[in-house]
């Protein structure tokens, strides 16, 4: 289902109405123990697992649903877990990431489809969240991965994240934030968690290294193409009350207008 089909599904559904929940963002080892650690903190009683589909999946398929049943196990009994809520727009996802592919790197000098596709992730969950009353999103999204780049969750990537969901009047809870990977694996290794792969994979390195990437194109990229974006997304979701779907690409080509 799309973003829009999703919340209202879920809504109209009736589940998990009452209670004080919480949207859970499902991938892997991450997001598991972020969401975790946030249960251990007492700040909700109802957790909505989500997955956000890309079509660039790879590897395990199972990855998603096995990593839920781990959750399960961590969440202390008190904690209602929904069924999971299954989300993907291949229209939004083009739009953040292969419709303007050759603009990008012609005003940018450099293009990663991860940013992007990070993104849509988290735009995907605001439908939801809004129609269950503007309820938090857990990520597992971190600033340190012992000294490798990942362009997806540099602090400025994360912090563009957290100011697009406060824009839709939307908490982004990031636990995990400060943590190391070492501390991370230290406190995770009584469990084995499944990662799936992305086509991507180090789409920013060569045969052997990682391409120099440029933060201040990096920060002109965000500020003018995915952010405003983004923004214009959830303005053209709330003229319809989250009812329908927008056309993903008019809304891009009209921000790249004003360039």
């Amino acid at each position: 289902m799309n973003p829009i089909e999703a919340a209202n599904y879920f809504y109209l559904k009736g589940e998990n109405k009452n209670g004080n929940a919480v949207i859970g963002e499902i991938a892997g080892r991450d997001s598991i123990y972020a969401a975790s650690l946030i249960a251990e903190t007492k700040q909700f009683d109802v957790l909505i697992p989500t997955v956000a589909y890309t079509g660039t999946e790879a590897g395990d398929i199972t990855a998603h649903s096995r990593n839920i049943e781990i959750m399960k196990s961590l969440l202390p009994n008190s904690i209602f877990i929904s069924n999971a809520i299954n989300i993907y727009s291949p229209a939004l996802w083009v739009a953040l990431n292969g419709r303007f592919i050759a603009f990008i790197i012609d005003r940018y000098g450099q293009y990663s489809p991860c940013l992007g596709c990070h993104m849509y992730f988290h735009l995907c969950r605001i439908p939801l969240s809004i129609k269950m009353g503007n309820i938090p999103i857990i990520s597992g999204d971190k600033d340190s991965h012992n000294g490798r780049i990942k362009v997806s969750q540099l602090p400025s990537s994360i912090n563009m994240y957290s100011e697009v969901l406060n824009y839709a009047g939307i908490e982004l809870l990031t636990p995990l934030r400060s943590s190391s990977e070492n501390h991370i694996k230290e406190a995770v290794k009584s469990q084995s968690y499944y990662d799936s792969k992305c086509y991507f994979d180090k789409n920013y390195y060569d045969s052997e290294k990682l391409i120099e990437f440029d933060l201040e194109r990096h920060e002109k990229y965000l500020q003018e193409f995915l952010i405003p974006i983004s923004k214009s997304i959830i303005d053209s979701w709330q003229v319809t009350n989250y009812e329908q779907e927008p056309d993903y690409i008019e809304i891009a080509k009209k921000v790249l207008k004003n360039l």
